[in-house]
């Protein structure tokens, strides 16, 4: 249905609105900085804007993702979008946690 269509477009595209605050905080984004500070910003940037997406999309891999999950991904991204970098490395691990676990899911899914 249209409606359908346009609610789900509407909680993947919710990551766009977080963009401009990079570009704020993170000028490597804009290619403004020494090499080291691009790509920390960029991967950065990637990490924060493909999780919240998937995040509010509800699913990946084909497999519906946990309400439990879908927050504790937001509330990674919104650690790593934030400018202390003690809290950079465990949002990742937990960030990369969930794919690896939401994956393992669609593999078992699949496999029967």
């Amino acid at each position: 249905s249209p409606m359908k269509t346009a609610v789900t477009a509407s909680r993947i595209g919710i990551a766009a609105y977080i963009l401009p605050f990079l570009f704020v905080w993170y000028p490597g984004v804009l290619l403004q900085g020494t090499a080291p500070e691009i790509v920390t910003a960029c991967i950065r940037s990637m990490f924060t804007i493909i999780t919240i997406a998937v995040a509010f999309g509800g699913a990946w891999f084909r497999v519906k993702m946990p309400l439990w999950m879908s927050g504790l991904m937001i509330a990674a991204a919104v650690c790593i979008f934030l400018p202390f970098s003690f809290l950079n490395l465990p949002s990742y691990g937990v960030i990369i946690g969930c794919f690896a676990v939401l994956y393992m899911r669609s593999r078992r899914m699949a496999a029967g």
